[in-house]
C-alpha cells in the first residue's frame, strides 16, 4: 500500500497529516502532534488503524475489521476493506493539508512556526493532487528474493565456469606442402571462460600478460619451466589477495552497525579495503568515504543534533564484494590445481556474513 503525492504546479504543497508517535526535536514537534508527509508505505497497525511509519493517519478513519482479507486505497483517498465474509467495508477518506512553506528532513515535515496548516481537502478535488501508489517511493523489488536469485545464478555460473575451464593446447607447426615458418619462442595460453576483474588487475601488476574479452580471460605464458613457475607464483599471490578481500568483507559486514570502538568511546568502525601496490603487493587500507548519519533522537548514541553516526559500510556492498572475490578465488584455485597438481591450495572461506551487536 505504498502511496505518494505528485507535485502541484512544480511545488510540493499538499501533505498527508499523521499523528506523531515520537517526539521530533529537530522539527519542534511532540508526540501526538500533527506531522506531515508526502508519501510512505501504509500498513495496518496492531490497533487495527491504517498508518504510515511516522504514525496513524490523522483523518478519522475507522479501524480495519478483524480478519479483513484486503485493504485498498483509491486515488481520491477512499479507503476500503474487504471483511472476512468478502463484503466491502468503507473506512472513510484520507484528507490533504496545504502548507505554503514546509520545513523537514525530506520524509517528515512541519509548517513554519508562524503558519497554521490550511483547511483539509480531499485528494483530487480542486487544486489538490490525486494519490498515486506503488511506484513513486521505492522500487517494487524484494531485496531478499533478488539476493537469493543472485546466489543461485552465481552457483550455476561457477559450475559452468568449472566445466569450461581448460588449458589451450600449444600451437604446433604442421606438415604439408607449405614451408614451415619459425614462429619464434612458443607460448601457451590459459583460458578461463569468465570475467575476472579483480584477478586481472592483480596479474597485470605482477607482470602476467592478460587478454580480456567479454566472458573470457586469457593468460599468456612462455612454454619454459621458468615462465610456468613464475605464473604459478603470481596466481598464488592473487589467491592470497582474493582471500584477504573475503576476510575483510566479512569483518566489514560484522561491524556495519558498530558506533563505538573497543574502549567504548563514540568512534564508528571505518570500512577496511584491499589496495594493490605498484609491484602487486596486497595492502590493507581504510575507506576514506564519509560516515553515515541518521536522524535517530531516541538512540543512546545520538549527538546534540539528534543524529547517530554509523560506519561507512553497506552490508549489501560487502556481500556482493565477498561473492565476487569468492567466485574468482574458485576459478584461480582450479587453474592452479592444473598447473601445479602437487600442491594443495585451500578452498575459499565460507560465506559467514553475520552482524555483531553494536556495543552500548
Amino acid at each position: 500500500m505504498d502511496l505518494a503525492l505528485p507535485a502541484t504546479d512544480g511545488f510540493a504543497d499538499y501533505f498527508l497529516p499523521v499523528a506523531l508517535e515520537q517526539h521530533q526535536p529537530a522539527l519542534g514537534l511532540k508526540a501526538s502532534e500533527l506531522g506531515f508527509v508526502r508519501g510512505g508505505s501504509a500498513s495496518v497497525g496492531d490497533d487495527g488503524y491504517l498508518r504510515l511509519p511516522a504514525g496513524p493517519f490523522a483523518t478519522g478513519l475507522s479501524a480495519v475489521p478483524a480478519g479483513a482479507q484486503a485493504v485498498s486505497l483509491a486515488a481520491d483517498g477512499t479507503v476500503t476493506a474487504v471483511d472476512a465474509s468478502g463484503a466491502a467495508v468503507g473506512l472513510g477518506r484520507l484528507a490533504l493539508v496545504r502548507l505554503n512553506t514546509a520545513r523537514g528532513d525530506g520524509s517528515l515535515f512541519a509548517p513554519p512556526e508562524d503558519e497554521a496548516p490550511g483547511a483539509r481537502v480531499a485528494p483530487g478535488e480542486g487544486a489538490a493532487p490525486a494519490l498515486r501508489s506503488g511506484h513513486l517511493e521505492f522500487p517494487a523489488v524484494d531485496a531478499d528474493a533478488e539476493a537469493a536469485r543472485l546466489v543461485a545464478a552465481l552457483a550455476e555460473l561457477r559450475l559452468l565456469n568449472a566445466i569450461e575451464l581448460a588449458l589451450a593446447q600449444p600451437v604446433r607447426a604442421g606438415g604439408g606442402t607449405v614451408p614451415a615458418v619459425d614462429p619464434g619462442p612458443r607460448k601457451e595460453t590459459l583460458a578461463l571462460a569468465a570475467d575476472m576483474p579483480l584477478a586481472e588487475a592483480h596479474l597485470k601488476l605482477l607482470g602476467t600478460e592478460v587478454e580480456v574479452s567479454p566472458g573470457r580471460t586469457t593468460l599468456t605464458v612462455g612454454s619454459g619451466e621458468k615462465e610456468r613457475q613464475q605464473l604459478i607464483q603470481s596466481l598464488a599471490r592473487v589467491l592470497d589477495g582474493l582471500r584477504r578481500r573475503m576476510l575483510l568483507a566479512q569483518q566489514n559486514f560484522a561491524n556495519a552497525l558498530r558506533t563505538r570502538d573497543e574502549q567504548g568511546q563514540l568512534n564508528p568502525y571505518r570500512r577496511k579495503i584491499v589496495k594493490l601496490g605498484e609491484a602487486g603487493e596486497v595492502l590493507e587500507a581504510e575507506d576514506p568515504s564519509s560516515f553515515v548519519k541518521k536522524l535517530m533522537p531516541e538512540h543512546p548514541d545520538a549527538g546534540p543534533d539528534q543524529q547517530v553516526t554509523f560506519p561507512n559500510v553497506s552490508q549489501k556492498v560487502e556481500r556482493a564484494d565477498f561473492e565476487r572475490a569468492q567466485l574468482e578465488y574458485a576459478l584461480v584455485r582450479e587453474l592452479l590445481s592444473r598447473l601445479d597438481p602437487r600442491t594443495i591450495y585451500p578452498p575459499a572461506p565460507d560465506m559467514r556474513l553475520e552482524s555483531a551487536a553494536p556495543k552500548p
